[in-house]
């Protein structure tokens, strides 16, 4: 977490603190930071069809999670040999006491956590609304609450405790239906003199580490590749991860940041990242950093005051400090501001994780179970206007209070916040005329008025609740609200970036959005045909929607396969016109894929077995074509030639694509309606001008712009008759 919290006293709510990387009462010499979000959010930003495909298995509609904060520091609460901390994150206690690492150690062997019980943890989370979990498995000061191969400095081995308080934790929010997450600073780590201090005015590096050499150089890319990457993995690998929470991006670059992002998805392809892992909380977010993240964590304590164009998560805190803290300058935050804030983040199109710092013996803080069970207690009776909602649909945030939606959009769910004398509110703007209001905390009808799009409720003498109450509005028309209040929701774009997964980000696999004038076409094809697909879209700009398979075409057995996955997600009923349409053409392009010979999943000439023999393409070949036409009756069907093979290619000889090329004209020749695509004569003249180095069966750019112009000509040809 951010390291220093500027008093909350002030809070005037949707206006929160921004952060601060200076000490208390000193002036930043910095210039002054724009961290309005506008400036932080453009407008255009759009994440990446496959983080929201992530987003949407459960993200976006739990809301409401758990933050937990819980290490050795736990212990001290704020204070190390009579020095007090003041009005710092109690986490942050080594750097601000100037502790040394062999002093912290000794302190580790103080952290015994015999009360600790993951169970008992969890049921206060679930009895309260909460529907995920993050703790920290490793904070700045480089302990981890894991059993860690990779550093012995770790709860088993550097504690009494001797359990994997990661793993029961897990286990428990699983088998109790929540979702898991941890929390890892990548960048920052105390007890590693290669990572870096981010504020040498608190500690320095030499305090830390008074053992270090004279002229001790860091190296950052050391400690990536020897602690901070393995931990990662281990965490990955080794327990059951649905989120990872990275933390202070201190000299991340984008090559050092997607290696975390590749470790995550080769072992986790569904987890969540956030985006500290390169982006600070207050900082404005780069649009080529989108694909490194799935969803925005902005500033510590922070409400948006604005809908964002990203979806986002706020980091908040029961008390002024994110470690439980009982010394120095620190308070707890009254239910009313936390239930507040809660409804502004959900309102803004946000989740609310809500932060607790359990006691050093391992019990969760008795004032953060109190308070967790006033918002729990708002949650039972309120929980429809919070769980599985969109953003405020309408073009502002009254000035009563706030507004979220259902997914649907008939439903309007108007939180009172701010009981007006007049005992009366206006909604303007309304999307569509109200069919019904009532009071959702007792199902009693609310009198309301419409005028156009203004809407007026008479309200009850007093609020129904202390803190928010809820009036449930029905619309007498769906208004697409996920898609106004997002701008960028897409059912079908959805639907591709979960069947095309991580091809998705690639322009060849890319969702094309359906232009219901222009006729539909196809390519099914290898990796050629990716090569050129681009081409053939620019060729037939404006003159057809062309889509082609989201992956690699592979060998003739798998095409009905793979056509009926493509098929069963491009027709989902859930789907919304008109991206459920009819092909008008589908070029198909079957057997390069089928003349490899494999040994041991490797290219083998030598000892391999051919894929798919002659024999069996034919039998392949007939049966595609029958379930071609079966599935597109009305589709004009070309099949294009397997290119020549390159003499000295490692997996196939050169004649086989003639043997396989004969074998399909034969197939075809069956069929007098389907076009022959004679993609072999029209490459082969050229193969060794065009071949992207000796031996590869790929092409340079000239190579795949001319069979993209030929491909394109015939499909053109096709769609004139």
């Amino acid at each position: 977490m951010k390291y220093l919290l500027r008093t909350l006293l002030i809070v005037i709510l949707g206006t929160l603190p921004s952060q601060a990387d200076e000490a208390p009462g000193k002036p930043s010499k910095k210039p002054a930071q724009d961290t309005s979000f506008e400036y932080r959010f453009p407008k255009d930003l759009e994440q990446t069809p496959d983080s929201i495909v992530r987003q949407k298995e459960w993200f976006r509609d739990a809301k409401f999670g758990a933050f937990i904060h819980f290490g050795v520091y736990s212990v001290l609460e704020g204070a190390y040999k009579g020095k007090v901390q003041g009005p710092r994150y109690a986490e942050w206690i080594w750097a601000d006491a100037k502790i040394s690492a062999a002093e912290y150690r000794e302190v580790a062997m103080t952290f015994n956590p015999v009360e600790f019980d993951a169970e008992e943890w969890v049921q206060i989370f679930k009895d309260n609304g909460m529907k995920y979990v993050v703790i920290t498995s490793k904070h700045h000061d480089g302990f981890a609450l894991f059993d860690s191969a990779v550093s012995d400095f770790n709860i088993v081995d550097a504690t009494p405790f001797k359990r994997d308080i990661i793993k029961e934790l897990s286990e428990a929010c699983h088998r109790n239906g929540l979702k898991f997450g941890v929390y890892y600073s990548q960048a920052q780590d105390w007890e590693d003199p290669d990572a870096p201090v981010m504020s040498p005015r608190r500690t320095r590096r030499g305090v830390m580490h008074p053992d270090l050499p004279q002229g001790f150089k860091p190296d950052f890319d050391k400690y990536l590749g020897e602690k901070s990457l393995p931990q990662v993995e281990e965490l990955m690998k080794n327990y059951e991860i649905d989120l990872v929470w990275f933390d202070t991006p201190i000299n991340m670059t984008f090559e050092r940041a997607k290696q975390f992002t590749d470790v995550v998805r080769k072992y986790r392809p569904n987890c969540l990242i956030n985006s500290r892992l390169i982006q600070q909380g207050r900082n404005r977010i780069l649009a080529e950093n989108l694909e490194l993240f799935d969803y925005i964590s902005v500033g510590d304590k922070e409400v948006p005051t604005t809908k964002l164009p990203l979806y986002f998560e706020s980091p908040d805190s029961v008390s002024t400090s994110y470690g439980y803290k009982t010394f120095g300058n620190h308070q707890y935050h009254k239910e009313v501001e936390m239930i507040h804030r809660l409804v502004h983040t959900v309102c803004s199109g946000g989740n609310y994780l809500l932060n607790n710092g359990p006691m050093g013996n391992g019990k969760i803080d008795p004032e953060a179970v109190r308070l967790y069970g006033v918002i729990g207690d708002w949650m039972k009776v309120n929980g429809e206007s919070i769980y599985a909602t969109i953003r405020n649909p309408l073009p502002e945030r009254p000035q009563w209070g706030d507004v979220s939606a259902s997914k649907d959009g008939k439903t309007l769910y108007l939180h009172i916040l701010e009981w007006p004398k007049s005992r009366a509110i206006t909604v303007d703007d309304l999307p569509s005329a109200a069919a019904s209001a009532t009071y959702l905390a007792t199902s009693e009808n609310a009198n309301f008025a419409q005028q156009g799009k203004s809407l007026e409720i008479t309200l009850t003498a007093k609020p129904l609740d202390p803190y928010d109450t809820v009036v449930k509005v029905t619309l007498q028309e769906s208004t697409d609200s996920e898609i106004r209040s997002s701008g960028h929701s897409n059912p079908a774009r959805d639907a591709w970036a979960k069947l095309a997964g991580k091809s998705v980000g690639r322009p060849e696999f890319a969702f094309v959005e359906n232009d219901p004038a222009l006729p539909n076409v196809l390519i099914y094809g290898d990796s050629i045909s990716i090569m050129y697909t681009q081409r053939v879209r620019e060729k037939l700009k404006d003159k057809a929607n062309v889509y082609r398979l989201y992956c690699n075409g592979g060998d003739s057995s798998s095409f009905i396969a793979k056509m009926t996955k493509m098929h069963e997600a491009m027709r989902d009923e859930k789907l919304d016109q008109p991206w459920t349409f009819d092909w008008d053409v589908i070029q198909f392009n079957i057997g390069l894929h089928d003349l490899k010979y494999i040994s041991a999943n490797k290219l083998d000439k030598q000892n391999g077995k051919q894929v798919t023999t002659l024999q069996e393409y034919q039998k392949n070949l007939d049966e595609i074509v029958g379930y071609l036409k079966k599935l597109a009756p009305e589709a004009k069907l070309i099949f294009a030639t397997t290119t020549p093979v390159p003499e000295g290619e490692p997996g196939r000889f050169a004649g086989d694509a003639v043997k396989y090329n004969k074998v399909a004209e034969e197939v075809m020749s069956k069929y007098p309606e389907i076009t022959i695509n004679d993609l072999y004569s029209f490459t082969k003249p050229n193969q060794q001008v065009w071949w992207n180095k000796p031996g590869d069966v790929h092409y340079k750019p000239e190579g795949r712009s001319a069979q993209g112009d030929e491909v394109a000509r015939i499909i053109l040809e096709s769609l004139a008759h």
